[in-house]
């Protein structure tokens, strides 16, 4: 990216980019609309007195930190996120992702064996859906020869 330096207008918002912002932004000189809000980018804003002109708009939405941002690197990596392997880091996975896969889980399995349950047990519907099932593949297969 940092190549085409005589880029004027470079709008890459909501598109949901992750990572730090590569160093070779700040070799574009000739950049005078930059718009980077709303994705995932993380960690500092590499210097260049480029990227530092743009007002903090360009950046909302994304956790970034230093000029022109209120945000202080160095206190941000005081902060830090716990380690991958973390207790903390693990239970806020249960929490957020877990309940979503169990209930999935759980859907799937009671939807799947109320229709099967009610196959095997009801006779007549059974008959009824095996009979709407020939009569298509039948149609299908008369269309197709």
């Amino acid at each position: 990216m940092g190549d085409m330096t005589w880029l004027e207008s470079l709008d890459l918002s909501e598109n949901q980019l992750s990572g730090e912002i590569p160093p070779s932004m700040s070799r574009l000189t000739f950049l005078s609309v930059l718009n980077l809000s709303y994705n995932k980018f993380t960690g500092p804003i590499p210097t260049s007195t480029q990227l530092q002109s743009f007002n903090e708009s360009s950046f909302i939405g994304n956790q970034l930190c230093g000029p022109p941002l209120q945000q202080n690197c160095s206190a941000k990596s005081d902060q830090g996120t716990p380690p991958a392997g973390s207790k903390k880091g693990q239970r806020v996975w249960l929490l957020k992702d877990g309940y979503f896969y169990l209930g999935l889980g759980l859907g799937f399995a009671l939807g799947f064996w109320c229709v099967l349950g009610s196959l095997l047990t009801n006779m007549p519907w059974s008959f009824a859906i095996c009979g709407h099932l020939d009569r298509i593949v039948l149609k299908i297969y008369g269309a197709m020869f």
